[in-house]
């Protein structure tokens, strides 16, 4: 069967609106799960969204266009897409029930004793107070976790740890 010039959408295979569309980065601009989507056809539009595959692959998300050679590397076809995915005026973060454990311990760069599993939180915001839950990898990532600053949570090599 050869390529056709009015390609058809199965709407069984759809994952509802679209993603933002692909856009070129560093090798950390896409995580695992992040979901983007490419026009395939501008007369009628259609588009087709796309999943960022698992680390180490998600590193070739922000290098490769999901269409394109390469693609493959970081990408697995998701489905088609339609409209968009409307921004909301403001994120809103659900309140959580307490456990009565509270956070774990900050993360400290000093620190060389982090284990895989072992859990960090990592502030993000003072007022009003949010924090982030960060794990370390199992192996062979663990050994990142006690690597100092350079690894800490948000920076650029963090999700190798």
């Amino acid at each position: 069967m050869g390529p056709t010039t009015a390609p058809s959408f199965d709407p069984a295979n759809s994952v509802g609106a679209c993603p933002d569309e692909w856009a070129a980065g560093t090798n950390t601009a896409y995580e695992e799960g992040d979901m983007v989507s490419v026009t395939v056809s501008t007369l009628p539009l259609r588009q087709v969204a796309y999943k960022c595959k698992a680390w180490p692959f998600s590193g070739h998300c922000g290098q490769f266009n999901p269409t394109q050679y390469g693609g493959d590397q970081g990408w697995t076809l998701a489905g088609s897409c339609d409209g968009s995915i409307g921004p909301t005026a403001s994120p809103s973060f659900d309140k959580l029930a307490l456990t009565g454990l509270g956070c774990p311990a900050e993360w400290s760069a000093s620190s060389t004793d982090y284990e895989a599993g072992d859990m960090v939180s990592y502030t993000v915001s003072d007022s009003p107070e949010r924090k982030i839950v960060y794990k370390c990898r199992e192996w062979p990532n663990s050994g990142y976790c006690n690597q100092g600053a350079g690894f800490k949570p948000t920076t650029q090599y963090s999700d190798m740890a």
